[in-house]
């Protein structure tokens, strides 16, 4: 079985034991495990193809790059646990450990659950961290695309006069890679405003939580391919402008 093909089948098994897993006793067990499987296998799928050239430009950047990628996850995650903290509002226990979300009975309905459930709980000082594996695989998918864009920036480094041509995807790197941010706090201040609704709360914290980062990733991806049309494009006009390799 070619690669792709077994990444894929990995994925529908996973959600597959997913869906079922309140047919078995030790429900956590076969959930996490479904869980586990399909994100490893879309994670794989999504290094592999789409993100192939940004994972490229990452290693090239070396240490650097790397540096910038794992300060980047830190604070992409820390965000968003952190406002997770404050609208939950739930008294922080000294805690470390998988949580899920117990399903009784078998539905397509808990394929939503994928999203959420299990995910990994840390709990200390005040503060409440948790995190999914849609939110580790996202923050990884985004954080290697913002390094890969800077690094591409870098290869563009002696275009000064092209400046003006690498403003907008400048600008585009920038409000991606603050995308934990600026979300964490729209939320934040204008979900108490509409708490009177619960389903327009719901609605909008479903949206921020699993639409938004998609739609960052992808427009970081369109981003990177801009930057790397404009890098051929300003090399074959000057050539004498010099780029890493």
């Amino acid at each position: 079985m070619k690669t792709p093909l077994f990444f894929t089948f990995v994925c529908v098994v996973g959600i597959a034991f997913f869906v079922i897993s309140p047919l078995y006793p030790n429900q956590f067990a076969v959930q996490f495990l479904g869980s586990l499987a399909f994100w490893l296998g879309l994670g794989y799928l999504l290094m592999k193809y789409p993100l192939k050239n940004a994972i490229s430009r990452v290693r090239s950047g070396g240490r650097t790059s790397f540096g910038v990628l794992i300060l980047y996850l830190m604070a992409h995650y820390l965000a968003y646990s952190l406002l997770l903290s404050r609208l939950t509002d739930l008294p922080v226990e000294k805690t470390l450990g998988l949580t899920y979300a117990p399903m009784s009975t078998v539905d397509l309905q808990n394929l939503l659950g994928i999203l959420f459930s299990p995910s990994l709980s840390a709990g200390w000082g005040g503060i409440y961290v948790d995190l999914s594996l849609f939110s580790i695989l996202m923050g990884l998918v985004i954080g290697t695309l913002v390094t890969a864009n800077l690094e591409e920036l870098k290869y563009l480094r002696g275009a000064k006069r092209e400046a003006s041509l690498i403003g907008i995807p400048m600008a585009g790197i920038i409000t991606g890679s603050t995308c934990c941010v600026s979300i964490a706090t729209v939320v934040y201040y204008y979900v108490p405003l509409i708490s009177l609704s619960l389903a327009v709360a719901s609605i909008l914290l479903n949206f921020t939580y699993f639409s938004l980062p998609i739609i960052t990733a992808i427009f970081l991806w369109l981003n990177l391919r801009t930057l790397m049309g404009f890098h051929g494009k300003i090399v074959k006009k000057n050539p004498e402008v010099k780029v890493d390799k």
